[in-house]
């Protein structure tokens, strides 16, 4: 799980090794996350990553990403938790 700050990119990461190759689902509360500006995903020798720009609130949830080849499937899950940080008033 993960607790990042509003306005500032985050990301998720996770390890995929499988043969043959899966496919690769990213899911946000268990959506499949589209194309979608917000997310970036990217793949590095089965390192895959989901970058979320400048998440708010909103991005908050469960992220899960999902491999899936013919000899079956396998999932992890992340929470994000998207903190709004508040400046101390000065008195």
């Amino acid at each position: 799980d993960k607790s990042v700050v509003a306005g500032y990119s985050a990301a998720i990461s996770c390890s995929v090794r499988g043969f043959p190759k899966p496919k690769i689902v990213w899911m946000k509360n268990r959506m499949i996350i589209g194309e979608d500006p917000k997310f970036l995903m990217q793949n590095n020798q089965g390192v895959l990553t989901l970058n979320i720009r400048k998440p708010s609130t909103f991005d908050g949830g469960k992220y899960s990403c999902k491999a899936v080849n013919d000899l079956g499937q396998d999932e992890v899950e992340c929470k994000l938790d998207v903190r709004i940080v508040t400046e101390p008033e000065n008195k």
